[in-house]
Parts: structure tokens; C-alpha cells; sequence
């Protein structure tokens, strides 16, 4: 078999395309076709067929994406040279999807790296739903993602960063929570919610199961309000521990743990194959790692 026609497979499924593929590859439409048609006797599949203006991807050809681009990545690292990216000459923007949390968790301690040993580069962060990642991932508009995909596509990298325990957070001056907050206590007040995947996450494998049913006065779409919203009221939020213990810096809020146990949440980064294999891109993104591996003490 032509190795070439693997490289032409991934580049298909990758950009559920032929023209495309065919762009990424520098070759005509007609070669990719060619060799698609070469592909589909080989397997005996027809690997992608149109569904509108995009090719999906049969089962079989589900079945080769990912020991194609292990054959394809270990190529690159073991038998091509590597292009180094030396960052603290470079001039370069990382663009960055997460959302309000993942820029208060991670942006601060990150941003604090660069200003000191990587003056040239800079980070654009683009405030995203886990819903729109996949789109922005896959149009260009971000290169790396910082978020939970549980559902991602087959074909994008995932690297877990950290996991995340959960805090309950009420203002100081709440009446009734003095000490330690009780399962009873926590159904019996009100609460606001923020509509995320932590949020989806706590109520399927805690809430849901037990039949645990919450008062919920308002639903916000991001963290960044809620200190406000607690501001001397009787309201609790149940947050990811990280933020938590920021939100305590800046407001009179008080924290207790949650009264009951839920799986760890995991964050993770995200990228798009024609990304993978980009210096600067690779750089960034063992970078981010290294840094949330310090997660919850980052500084």
C-alpha cells in the first residue's frame, strides 16, 4: 500500500472534504479523488460519503482514523526533523478558547510567565460554551481550547490538564450557615447556578441520581457575576474549588465543602489536527500543561 494514500485519508477525515483536503496537501482535487477511489478498493469501504456539502466518515473508516494518525505522528517525531520554536525570541499571538472560569483560573499565572520571560508573545483568549468550541476549533478562530468536551469529535487532540473538586460559597454574613453545611441545609436554601458543563456534571452523577432536586433562584451563563449576585443575600453557588478560593481574596464570601461526593471534574485542552504538528503550537501547549500541572496552587 502507497503510504501517501494514509496521509490523503487523514487529511479527509480530518477536513470532511476533498477540496479542502486537497488545499492542506498542495495537490489537485482530481489527484484526491484518485486517490480516495484508491483507498475505497483497498479497504473495500467507501470510507466518506457526502452528507450535504461535507463527507462523513463510514464506520470502518472511523475504525482507521486513529492508528492512521499514530502511523502519521510517529513519523513525525521519530523519523522527521523537527523545526524548534524558541519563544523568548518569537513575536507571536496564541489565540485560546475557554471560558470565563478557565480565564480566571489559568490567564493570571499564564500572562504573569510571559510579561517576565516571553516578551514578543501574547495570548488572545476567546470567551466560549463547551458547544462552540468545536466549530471554532475546527474554523481556525482559536487554536487551542481550554474547556470539557466530553462529546469532542474523534479527530481532535485532547490533553487532560487538572482535575477539579467542587465548593459550596455563600456570603459571610449568611443567617443560617455558620459552620459546617449539612446535605439539609444545602437543599433547603436557594441557590444560583451557573449553566456549564461543571454545572451539568454535578447535577447527572450527584443530584440526578440521589433524586436531589435545588431551589434554584437564577441561572447565569458565567461565573464572573456571581460574587455580586451573593452580595448580602442568603443565596449559595456551587463552583469549582479554584475559583472559590479566588472569589475569597476579592469578596466577604465563605466556603464549605460539599456535603455529599461527586467525581472529579476534568479539564482539558483541545486542538485540531492541522495544528498538531505546528512548533510554535506544540510549544504553547506543553507550556499550558507543565503550568496546570501545578493546579490548585498555581502562582
Amino acid at each position: 500500500m502507497d503510504l501517501n494514500l494514509l496521509v490523503l485519508f487523514h487529511a479527509v477525515f480530518v477536513e470532511r472534504s476533498v477540496s479542502a483536503a486537497a488545499e492542506r496537501l498542495g495537490m489537485s482535487q482530481s489527484a484526491v479523488s484518485h486517490g480516495l477511489s484508491r483507498l475505497r478498493q483497498t479497504f473495500q469501504d467507501e470510507l466518506f460519503v457526502r452528507s450535504g456539502l461535507s463527507m462523513s466518515p463510514t464506520p470502518r473508516a472511523q475504525e482507521l482514523f486513529e492508528p492512521t494518525r499514530e502511523i502519521l505522528e510517529r513519523v513525525q517525531e521519530r523519523i522527521l526533523p523537527s523545526v524548534s520554536f524558541d519563544p523568548t525570541q518569537a513575536a507571536r499571538e496564541f489565540v485560546i478558547g475557554t471560558s470565563d472560569a478557565g480565564e480566571i483560573v489559568f490567564l493570571p499565572p499564564l500572562m504573569r510567565q510571559f510579561s517576565r520571560r516571553f516578551p514578543g508573545c501574547s495570548v488572545r483568549t476567546v470567551r466560549l460554551t463547551n458547544a462552540e468550541i468545536p466549530g471554532a476549533l475546527e474554523n481556525g478562530s482559536i487554536e487551542l481550547a481550554i474547556s470539557s468536551l466530553p462529546d469532542r469529535p474523534q479527530h481532535f487532540y485532547e490533553q487532560v490538564l487538572y482535575y477539579h473538586d467542587y465548593e459550596v460559597i455563600a456570603w459571610a454574613t449568611h443567617p443560617r450557615l455558620t459552620s459546617a453545611l449539612t446535605l439539609d441545609d444545602y437543599l433547603r436554601e436557594a441557590h444560583v447556578v451557573v449553566a456549564s458543563g461543571s454545572e451539568r456534571h454535578l447535577v447527572s452523577t450527584a443530584l440526578t441520581p440521589h433524586n436531589w432536586t435545588r431551589k434554584v433562584i437564577a441561572t447565569t451563563g458565567g461565573f464572573l457575576g456571581l460574587p455580586w449576585l451573593l452580595e448580602r443575600s442568603e443565596w449559595l453557588a456551587t463552583i469549582p474549588t479554584h475559583l472559590a478560593g479566588a472569589f475569597k481574596q476579592s469578596f466577604a464570601i465563605r466556603s464549605f465543602p460539599l456535603p455529599f461526593p461527586v467525581p472529579r471534574y476534568p479539564i482539558a485542552s483541545h486542538w485540531h489536527p492541522r495544528s498538531h504538528d505546528d512548533p510554535g503550537h506544540r510549544w504553547m501547549r506543553q507550556f499550558v500543561f507543565d503550568l496546570m500541572r501545578q493546579y490548585p496552587n498555581l502562582s
